[in-house]
């Protein structure tokens, strides 16, 4: 109905062969193990507020795949990212020691939410959407 109202109607709006498609299959493995997780919780809640991009397995755009086994299918990965180095020649200093300053910060900070993952860390202070 929404995409009827929009002037795409015929064209998008329904998973059915003739239509445009844009999805996204998540593996939910990581979301499942989730230590904060309960059995009140809905899955579709879990999903929307644990999931994160690198649970993501396949990405079709247009009923066409560019992203299957967390992989690109239609993007030069290595390209994109020399020409990201190409570009970051022309960062201005002050912005370089900020980014050098951030890339100093990040393993402590990935130690510190890593430690949340380990089987003996303790209980979180608060979990969202957790009921006792």
């Amino acid at each position: 109905m929404g995409a009827r109202a929009l002037g795409f109607g015929g064209q998008i709006g329904a998973l059915v062969p003739g239509m445009k498609a844009d999805m996204i299959l998540v593996d939910l493995d990581r979301v499942l193990r989730d230590r904060a997780l309960t059995e009140e919780l809905p899955i579709a809640e879990a999903f929307i507020h644990r999931a994160m991009g690198r649970d993501v397995h396949t990405a079709i755009v247009g009923g066409r795949v560019v992203m299957e086994d967390r992989r690109m299918t239609t993007l030069d990965v290595d390209a994109l990212y020399r020409e990201i180095r190409r570009a970051a020649r022309h960062i201005p200093p002050r912005q370089r020691r900020h980014a050098e300053m951030l890339q100093r910060l990040k393993p402590h900070c990935q130690a510190w939410y890593n430690a949340w993952l380990t089987p003996d860390a303790a209980e979180p202070f608060y979990v969202l959407n957790r009921r006792r």
